[in-house]
């Protein structure tokens, strides 16, 4: 699947890619595929980027008749091994020099939307490693440990405190905020964690810039206010939230004052501060991934986008971890489906994730979640119910390789209208 027809990004591609080799047929290409790319990944409306609307409790409760009509072809388990295996043989490469050109670290460097989209083979798409014994933390390229599970907080609003109060009391130790007061309550999330009793130095707290905020100096004032609304004297990870503003997220006709380059530079000074441990980017598209690649003085330390198993974001995922990058996946359980007008949400009431649920003895959210962790994931799974939040912690079990396989190939099987 194309990665851009299932995420909610307002990423234009980049035009300040110098792929400078003569004649190559990337290069070609690439000119081939620029006008579909610019209409793939034009901005949306923007989509609340954490919550797991619908809960998952609710969702388990509709019937099989139900998931059937969401999930049209799921057949019996015959049937999604046979799924599994046809999805892997029709992932290759499509031209003749992606084996060289990935080896000349061309999957990053080259071109990466027309590579990832052209040699998946060769850039690592289609064989995606899975884990069984799932560490309880990862270690990001600079050295700083972060909690592979955390608590998302988008779309709380004045439940922020208590769900997240739940959260801590329940054994999370990294809480995900932001800036976007349209999804977002720092100033509650402090609130939770001065009453919690938890010392400070024992959670991990991200936060990100909002995309109207974007430029040096704008950016910095803008973390001096993250830092107060929190009540800490420093952010764990702080992410560019988007790259760019659309009218429905920043209005019509808005411009900020510098761009997420010069927002960047003002991170890597909160790094150099000490004020901040690790930096990265949310909802970054491949070309942009790569340009920051090729301009960061502090490299990024994780990138967040959206993926679950009827979108995957393999492509993205394959890259990072080329680029050695933590990938860290939001709305895992389904709920940017429900943002795009579906009725149901048809992550969770997928028959085929039923089916593994039965098998293993957990739910559909912990199933899916689980998928995740095992692909090398980071999430950051929310409720706003009290079990839901301890529910999905739940996450010691182990899914077989045939499980995986199954759940791998539901990507793409649903497209957003």
């Amino acid at each position: 699947m194309v990665v851009s027809e299932a995420l909610p990004l307002a990423v234009p591609i980049s035009e300040t890619l110098d792929i400078t080799k003569e004649s190559s047929p990337v290069e070609q290409q690439q000119q081939q595929q620029q006008t579909l790319l610019d209409v793939q990944e034009r901005p949306r409306a923007p989509v609340d980027p954490g919550v797991e609307a619908g809960n998952a409790e609710e969702a388990a409760g509709i019937g099989a008749q139900e998931a059937a009509a969401v999930t049209q072809d799921a057949g019996t388990g015959a049937q999604e091994a046979k799924a599994a295996t046809q999805l892997h043989g029709s992932c290759q490469d499509l031209e003749e020099g992606c084996v060289e050109w990935a080896a000349e670290d061309g999957c990053i460097q080259n071109g990466p939307s027309f590579m990832f989209e052209r040699c998946r083979k060769s850039c690592g798409v289609c064989d995606q490693p899975i884990i069984t014994d799932v560490p309880e933390n990862v270690t990001l390229n600079n050295g700083v440990v972060m909690p592979r599970v955390g608590f998302g907080t988008a779309g709380l609003g004045g439940a922020t405190e208590e769900a997240t109060s739940w959260a801590l009391a329940s054994g999370y130790r990294l809480l995900d905020s932001a800036q976007a007061q349209e999804w977002y309550r720092e100033d509650l999330v402090g609130q939770a964690l001065l009453k919690s009793g938890v010392p400070r130095e024992q959670v991990f707290l991200t936060s990100k810039l909002h995309p109207r905020h974007h430029g040096r100096d704008e950016a910095m004032i803008q973390f001096t206010k993250s830092l107060s609304a929190l009540a800490v004297e420093q952010v764990d990870l702080f992410l560019l939230h988007y790259p760019a503003c659309w009218p429905e997220l920043c209005g019509e006709g808005y411009t900020p004052k510098g761009t997420w380059h010069d927002s960047w530079r003002a991170l890597e000074e909160l790094v150099d501060k000490g004020l901040v441990r690790a930096i990265g980017v949310s909802n970054f598209g491949l070309d942009d991934l790569a340009e920051l690649l090729a301009m960061a003085r502090i490299k990024p330390a994780l990138v967040q986008r959206h993926s679950d198993p009827l979108a995957a974001d393999a492509e993205v995922r394959a890259f990072c971890r080329l680029a050695d990058v933590q990938y860290q996946g939001y709305s895992t359980l389904g709920s940017q489906w429900l943002a795009h007008g579906m009725d149901k949400n048809p992550v969770l009431t997928n028959a085929v994730v039923e089916r593994v649920a039965n098998e293993t003895g957990g739910d559909a959210a912990q199933v899916v979640l689980r998928w995740a962790l095992q692909h090398g994931q980071a999430i950051v799974p929310r409720s706003s119910k009290r079990e839901r939040i301890a529910a999905n912690r739940g996450l010691d079990f182990v899914l077989t390789a045939n499980q995986m396989q199954r759940i791998d190939a539901l990507d793409g099987s649903l497209q957003h209208n």
